[in-house]
């Protein structure tokens, strides 16, 4: 899921890699040319030191990895850049020796800037290193034992393009490096809701996907349609899970509540009611978003009375509910007049709900009440409408929720001493693959 950052951020990430192939193109331009030339040297013990170690088969491997520790040592590039002019430094940069495996043969590489110093580095090592291993031999009581002699004279000084790439592939790891930092910096910053480990890290349980259903503006008839049979199967997991639950059973008033507008709080209570009803439960959905009602769009319900006039003491409990074209599903409204003469704050002050949730249950009329209450960061009703009721459900849209936002409205309710039963991830991007009808 976080392919929602990219989206968000798709033209920083471009700006990145075109910075980074604009680097990559100045070094390879203006980095000065590295020159190189190779050789081999054939090192093999003389007559007389291959007759004394017949017996010895590894005399002949030892004789290279002597030679191949003399060509490196300080003594070996104290003679090179004696010889030369070079700076013993340079010359020690410059090159390297290294033993062909399952070979007699060293192999010797030079590399400088200065094509020059590169013939002149080649030319002096077979001498530099016959004068030193001679020197060596006088002064030790096997004589002549090692002999050198030249397999492959050094080659003409070329420019080295993989010491460039080579650079160039530094560059390039080091930007990956840079890349996936900075990725995970903006997933930091970003900090929205993608699965269900975003919201166990705000401290909520995670209840399920409410997956995005096409059309739902339309009407909850919508749901039934084969392009949204994922979203009502999803649905239905989270009925089993949460509403036939055995341990839950004593809660019967719901409270949906989500942390900010139009994060499908409204679709979800909609879409859950009727699945419920499916079930052959007895459901009442109650709009108590007084500024901002919508629940009675999605079945297409037009009532003159609803919750306001209800808590205004201008219609009775009877008068409120209205039944939906969907068998054991009920409505009631927000209401037309009350919430425009009067602050929702007041209306809640007035009349509690809990007269009108025990008569819904106590008559028989409801085996749930489901209250679309409005999002915790605009009002403080969501937090009075979820102390009548007995336990309230958080809705968060994927990729948009923050997880921030998420916990603050955790904390909000917590603090009015509200159970929370967990969070909902709506408008949800699920795989299709994981599912199967039958």
């Amino acid at each position: 899921m976080d392919k929602q950052v990219l989206k968000d951020w798709w033209w920083l990430f471009l700006i990145y890699a075109l910075c980074v192939i604009g680097l990559c193109f100045f070094v390879y331009i203006n980095l000065p040319p590295t020159y190189s030339a190779n050789s081999k040297i054939f090192v093999t013990p003389t007559s007389e030191a291959a007759l004394a170690n017949v017996y010895d088969a590894p005399y002949a491997d030892r004789a290279v990895k002597t030679v191949s520790t003399i060509i490196t040592s300080d003594e070996m590039i104290s003679n090179i850049a004696e010889t030369t002019g070079i700076g013993a430094k340079e010359v020690k940069k410059s090159y390297k020796a290294n033993e062909v495996v399952g070979t007699q043969l060293i192999d010797i590489k030079i590399s400088n800037k200065d094509t020059s110093k590169v013939a002149q580095i080649a030319q002096a090592i077979p001498t530099s290193l016959d004068n030193l291993l001679l020197n060596i031999q006088r002064n030790t009581d096997e004589k002549n034992q090692i002999k050198v002699s030249i397999a492959e004279q050094p080659s003409i000084p070329k420019e080295d393009i993989l010491s460039k790439l080579k650079i160039i592939a530094i560059i390039l790891v080091a930007a990956l490096v840079l890349g996936y930092g900075l990725w995970e910096l903006l997933k930091l910053r970003d900090g929205k809701i993608k699965d269900n480990p975003d919201i166990e890290r705000a401290g909520l349980s995670y209840l399920g996907d409410f997956a995005r259903v096409k059309n739902i503006h339309k009407g909850v008839d919508e749901l039934a349609k084969d392009e949204n049979a994922l979203a009502l199967e999803l649905l239905r997991e989270i009925r089993t899970s949460v509403f036939l639950n055995d341990k839950n059973s004593i809660l019967k008033a719901i409270n949906i509540t989500s942390a900010n507008p139009q994060e499908g709080k409204s679709a979800f209570i909609s879409s859950l009611g009727m699945i419920l009803a499916e079930a052959g439960k007895k459901v009442v959905l109650v709009d108590a978003d007084l500024k901002r009602p919508t629940l009675h769009n999605f079945f297409s319900i037009k009532p003159l009375k609803g919750l306001s006039e209800y808590l205004n003491n201008e219609a009775r409990k009877e008068e409120i509910i209205y039944r939906t074209k969907f068998d054991n599903l009920w409505i009631i409204s927000a209401g037309e007049r009350g919430h425009k003469n009067h602050s929702s704050s007041t209306l809640f002050a007035k009349k509690d709900l809990d007269e009108l949730k025990g008569w819904l249950i106590e008559t028989g009329k409801a085996d749930f009440i489901l209250f679309d209450s409005p999002p915790v960061s605009v009002t403080n009703d969501a937090v009075t409408i979820a102390k009548f009721s007995d336990a309230t459900i958080i809705v968060a849209e994927q990729g948009k929720t923050k997880r921030l936002e998420l916990v603050k409205t955790r904390n909000t309710l917590k603090r009015a001493k509200v159970q929370i039963l967990g969070t909902v991830l709506s408008k949800a991007a699920t795989n299709r693959k994981k599912y199967y009808y039958y």
